[in-house]
């Protein structure tokens, strides 16, 4: 894509993003730590799924850091000093990295759907965190192995990404006009940005508010009983869409823009690349707003049986503290509107929480009718 961008923006384009990073890998650090450090966070889907993320985070500023270093040195962009190997390394770094974390948060709603269904038993849930692991690594992976076998890994603005050579070079996709022969990448380009790239992104974002609509119209079926537990449902899949949405709305607007106009637009690719080098905090914030305060494995779950075993150290303090339930109760009602139970990682239901109605009408293996069915 043609770039007409003065020297003094090239400079806070490869700056700015890398000042987003000194939060972001921080944020992704001590989520990593966080979880890491507890038996009960580890043994729950919700919370691996998020160390993904953030694992997922810290290699993403890897490709960020090294930036236009990696670019070869007699390209036009500004600090190259690498070459075509050192290029193509990075691109198909950054192409992955950026896509992983995206597909862990759609993830996030087919694990809420199965929690709700499953009335919280993780042991119902568990079969399919693997799949949710192996689908938002391998798909990314797997399409940055295509855009390898094409060469589609080139200099672009600030960095090396997924272009062909030289900028502006290929066929239109969206006109029948013919630019310049490409002489590195795919001449059909466009299309492969379109198919690999915005296609993608919205598929991200509809398949999870598909999803969660579904658990929400599901929750609307049992009756009236449980319009409570719809409405709950409803605001936390509000919130967490507007997560996903905000974290890559720029991307999403500077991408669609570059398709179909062929140029890149400074003011939304700086915003992009910046809020995109932010991820670690958005996620750490969404980690701690969705996450349960209870470190008690057995109340996370909703059942009412486990080996004392499980528990770890910060459960063995809760016991000692009569009155911690309550301070924990007391934290989930009034920090920054956090959900007095988690759609995605549980918590403990008091006894005038709807919820606590919800888990204690247990699950039958037979569903009988106007219950909730995977659809």
């Amino acid at each position: 894509m043609p770039v007409n961008f003065s020297y003094e923006q090239k400079q806070l384009l490869n700056i700015l993003p890398r000042v987003a990073l000194l939060f972001s890998v921080p944020s992704a650090v001590y989520m990593i730590w966080f979880i890491l450090n507890s038996r009960s966070r580890r043994s729950r889907s919700y919370h691996r799924i998020m160390l993904g993320c953030a694992i997922d985070v810290i290699l993403y500023a890897i490709t960020r850091f090294w930036g236009s270093a990696a670019v070869p040195v007699d390209s036009s962009v500004l600090g190259a000093n690498g070459n075509q190997t050192t290029c193509t390394i990075q691109g198909f770094m950054h192409y992955t990295t950026i896509f992983v974390v995206p597909f862990y948060c759609a993830s996030l709603s087919l694990l809420s759907y199965m929690n709700v269904c499953q009335k919280f038993d993780f042991s119902r849930v568990a079969w399919i965190e693997k799949y949710l692991h192996v689908g938002s690594i391998s798909i990314p992976v797997i399409f940055g192995c295509v855009l390898l076998s094409v060469e589609a890994f080139n200099p672009a603005i600030s960095l090396c990404g997924f272009t062909s050579q030289p900028a502006g070079c290929g066929y239109k996709f969206f006109s029948n006009e013919k630019g310049t022969i490409c002489t590195r990448g795919p001449q059909n380009i466009q299309q492969f940005q379109f198919f690999l790239g915005l296609v993608p992104v919205f598929c991200l974002l509809f398949f999870p508010t598909l999803v969660m609509m579904s658990l929400y119209v599901n929750i609307l079926r049992l009756g009236r009983s449980q319009r409570k537990i719809a409405v709950c449902v409803g605001n936390q899949s509000g919130i967490y869409l507007l997560v996903i949405l905000a974290i890559y709305l720029f991307r999403i607007i500077d991408f669609t823009m570059m398709s179909f106009t062929g140029r890149a637009n400074y003011v939304t690719n700086l915003l992009a690349q910046t809020n995109e080098s932010l991820n670690g905090v958005w996620i750490l914030i969404s980690y701690s707003w969705f996450r349960s305060n209870s470190t008690n494995e057995l109340a996370c779950t909703g059942t009412n049986t486990a080996d004392e075993g499980n528990n770890d150290n910060e459960e063995m303090s809760d016991r000692s503290n009569p009155n911690s339930s309550d301070t924990a109760e007391k934290t989930r009602r009034t920090s920054f509107g956090k959900p007095e139970f988690s759609i995605f990682d549980g918590g403990e239901a008091t006894t005038d929480s709807p919820w606590s109605a919800f888990l204690s009408e247990g699950i039958d293996d037979d569903y009988t009718e106007g219950s909730m069915q995977m659809q």
